[in-house]
């Protein structure tokens, strides 16, 4: 299977919106339309610091994302990149498009001299640990911070 990755832009609106709904979905939670619409509209809007690149299979059905925003530190002299969500469509799992969005930020993360990349994941979500824990074995520069408040 071919994937390919690019920036979310408008015309992905629809694909997103499913997958964003699942993202919900995974972690018992709900959006209000508002909040989704305004999440997408700062995901695309190049002024926003919020990011997000995805995955597309060959049918160009987005089946993946990652979301991202770049912040400053006092403990760094460039800026950082906070992953703030990862998902892969349920189909398409265990087929290394996690891995693939990961190292696609990776890839811009250098291109662009930023520090590092790091991310919280909730303590109680054990297959997002399992996942990072691999890639974190195979990979440097990606800091996993647990979030043991999200635990419910």
């Amino acid at each position: 299977m071919t994937i390919s990755l690019k920036p979310l832009d408008r015309e992905d609106k629809d694909g997103w919106l499913e997958l964003w709904q699942g993202f919900l979905e995974n972690y018992g939670e709900n959006a209000s339309a508002h909040l989704t619409f305004s999440t997408f509209d700062k995901l695309v809007t190049k002024e926003y610091p919020l990011r997000s690149r995805i995955a597309l299979d060959e049918n160009q059905r987005v089946v993946g994302f990652i979301h991202y925003f770049l912040n400053d530190s006092t403990w760094q002299t460039r800026e950082s990149c906070f992953i703030e969500d990862l998902y892969v469509a349920k189909d398409m799992r265990r087929q290394g498009i996690g891995r693939q969005l990961l190292d696609d930020v990776a890839r811009v993360a250098g291109i662009n001299r930023w520090s590092r990349m790091y991310m919280a994941v909730p303590g109680s979500d054990e297959t997002a640990l399992s996942f990072l824990n691999v890639f974190l074995k195979k990979k440097t520069g990606l800091s996993l911070i647990i979030n043991f408040d999200m635990i419910i």
